[in-house]
């Protein structure tokens, strides 16, 4: 019997001024204790349809030359090593190149045809090889190492595994999944801080203006009420019933406290609101200004962070904040609020007020230096007005169910927790595709193609494969094109009163089972009309081979995805606990989720949505003739009325 746990966080780590490198794999037992266990010998590499020993040698004579650096600190990864300073390898980096048999999961292919699996040293020599060599067509070589890893151990963020007893270190092989539905009792604290302005009236900023109070709430997942609360102020505070106050003299030392209980009560998650845009930042520049060690996550390396752009059709472009924070997956619940919900006003005030029936005790900004210089009393004050902020923080994630959501979302696309926080659609989908296509009890047979970014004649910059996917141009095969695809099919209403009971329904599953039926897949497009292979053309002129003769890996996917659903569903009905039921809930809910993002949302280069709605829309005017037909007293409608097809 080995050693089970959940999984919290996995990351790449490298030995110092080297590139030497394992996975540590963060996670909980049942029992609630912490585990963390390196991973060595993982396998890294990537697929092509060609590889001779040219291409070895130049991979191996680059790597020894040495080439620009791409770490954090130029500009680059934050997760790669700096070769300007790391000791390199004399051996080669190319470990092993075999021969397989496959196809690509981009258009149909009759048979399976050669390729090379090709294993490097390094995780990042996948993606300069395939900058490198740019006459290769490439399949996977575009996986970070942990979903490399995850993949080929059948791993799945918030699920559990199995490594060998009281093993701290262990190889690659030695990692199993281990099948169960259970959650730890996960450890969850949120937070909030005050800033003193030194200038009164202006925006507080992290060079100059210090921070006064930081107010922290604990609990355990499933849990409804918090097991302890703290605040840590500056200067003597009046006492707080139910609440730990720890009093400092100066900002370092209660900087320093704050990340010692971080540490001591062993955290999963770290929470607040607008976190990510302000105070998680502001506390680390603090710390960094102040020369305060934020070394409190699970592997006590510290913690930093970094900003970028992100754009997405859905919510146009903003900022992007991620951490390197092993082991602690950090949440703001104004993101996650306003990705999910449509409100007026996103101030914390209001959602709390919209979704908790509560309305915060308001303290004007002007105010917090007065109050800090004061007295004891009013510190108090302020205190109380700042840990309430972290009171309404937990009571949201547990009204809205953000943690039961995400975990869900994880386990069943099959990434690690903070990547469905931080992480757009295409990416998800991409993943879950890619797990599917590389079963781990039987040969793998379909590669998905490594994709390159592209920048459109409009500027927007986009993932498309780096040869042709049978389309005529990228422009029109890109996300965002003017050539776009029709809409929704809307029937005007026949406005009155109607006494007779007016009759609803709704498709279960409509693009998913459009999908299904027509077998549309990126793996069954074909260029044309075949006079050897029975095929289905689309209203818009698209040719997919029928199902009848094979069947796709995106319609594969969505049949099991919807069974899932099913059944749990069923036993979200069958279920009597309260919290039991609520979990099922969110897993058909994420479920739901995957299989409508499918549509559309995998590879720009192939729209599916524009292969899609036009086979909607008959299926939609023979609803409506056999609803107009039933009203006229006519023979009721066939299964072939309702389910017409293409041609």
């Amino acid at each position: 019997m080995g050693k089970k746990f959940q999984i919290i966080d996995i990351k790449l780590k490298y030995g110092r001024n080297t590139c030497h490198n394992f996975l540590t794999i963060f996670g909980r037992d049942a029992e609630g204790e912490q585990v963390k266990v390196n991973v060595h010998d993982v396998d890294y590499y990537f697929y092509a349809n060609e590889w001779g020993e040219s291409y070895t040698d130049k991979l191996n004579e680059c790597w020894n030359k040495g080439w620009k650096c791409t770490c954090k600190g130029h500009g680059g990864y934050s997760s790669n090593p700096c070769l300007n300073v790391m000791k390199r390898d004399d051996d080669d980096v190319v470990l092993d190149v075999s021969t397989v048999m496959g196809k690509s999961f981009i258009g149909f292919e009759d048979s399976l045809r050669l390729m090379y699996k090709v294993k490097v040293k390094y995780p990042f020599l996948m993606r300069k090889a395939f900058w490198m060599f740019k006459d290769i067509e490439f399949y996977e070589a575009d996986l970070d190492a942990v979903t490399r890893f995850m993949v080929d151990r059948d791993l799945v963020g918030m699920g559990w595994c199995e490594v060998p007893d009281n093993a701290t270190e262990c190889r690659a092989d030695q990692v199993h999944a281990f099948d169960t539905n259970g959650n730890t009792p996960l450890r969850t604290l949120s937070f909030d801080i005050e800033v003193m302005a030194l200038n009164i009236g202006e925006f507080p900023v992290s060079e100059k203006d210090p921070i006064i109070q930081i107010s922290a709430v604990l609990g355990v997942y499933g849990n409804t009420d918090p097991i302890e609360k703290h605040v840590f102020v500056i200067d003597t505070c009046d006492p707080i019933e139910n609440t730990v106050v720890h009093s400092h003299e100066y900002e370092r030392d209660l900087l320093g406290d704050f990340f010692n209980y971080i540490q001591n009560v062993d955290v999963d998650f770290i929470a607040g609101y607008n976190s990510d845009s302000f105070d998680l930042p502001y506390i680390l520049d603090r710390a960094g200004m102040l020369g305060v060690p934020a070394t409190f996550s699970k592997s006590e390396d510290t913690v930093g962070y970094r900003r970028s752009q992100t754009s997405s059709n859905q919510r146009g472009t903003s900022e992007r904040v991620t951490y390197d924070m092993d082991g602690i997956v950090p949440l703001d619940v104004l993101t996650v609020v306003r990705n999910e919900k449509k409100l007026r006003s996103y101030k914390l005030d209001d959602v709390a007020e919209k979704f908790l029936g509560e309305k915060k005790n308001d303290m004007s900004y002007l105010l917090i230096p007065k109050k800090q210089r004061e007295s004891s009393a009013t510190r108090c004050e302020l205190a109380r007005y700042c840990l309430q902020d972290s009171v309404l923080v937990f009571k949201l994630l547990d009204k809205l169910k953000i943690q039961i959501n995400c975990i869900e979302m994880a386990r069943v696309i099959g990434i690690v927790i903070y990547e469905v926080i931080t992480r757009g659609q295409t990416h998800k989908i991409r993943r879950k595709i890619i797990q599917e296509v590389t079963p781990f009890d039987s040969v793998k047979e379909i590669f998905v193609p490594t994709c390159r970014r592209i920048e459109t004649e409009d500027g927007q910059v986009t993932h498309v494969p780096f040869y042709d996917l049978l389309t005529t141009d990228i422009a029109a095969a890109t996300a965002g094109s003017d050539k776009g695809y029709q809409g929704a099919t809307v029937v005007a209403p026949k406005k009155g009163f109607y006494s007779d009971p007016v009759a609803v329904f709704d498709f279960a599953s409509l693009y998913p089972s459009i999908m299904q039926n027509w077998n549309l897949s990126h793996d069954t497009l074909l260029p044309g009309p075949r006079e050897d292979i029975p095929y289905q053309k689309t209203p818009n002129g698209f040719y997919f081979v029928d199902k009848s003769y094979y069947k796709g890996a995106v319609v594969t996917i969505l049949t099991k995805l919807l069974a899932a659903r099913r059944r749990a569903k069923k036993q979200m009905n069958e279920e009597t606990d309260p919290f039991d039921k609520e979990l099922y809930n969110c897993k058909q809910q994420a479920l739901k989720i995957v299989c409508n993002t499918m549509y559309g949302k995998w590879d720009p280069s192939l729209p599916l949505p524009s292969r899609i709605d036009p086979s909607r829309r008959p299926t939609l005017a023979c609803i409506l003739q056999s609803h107009n037909r039933s009203n006229t007293h006519d023979e009721p409608p066939t299964s072939s009325d309702i389910v017409p097809p293409l041609s």
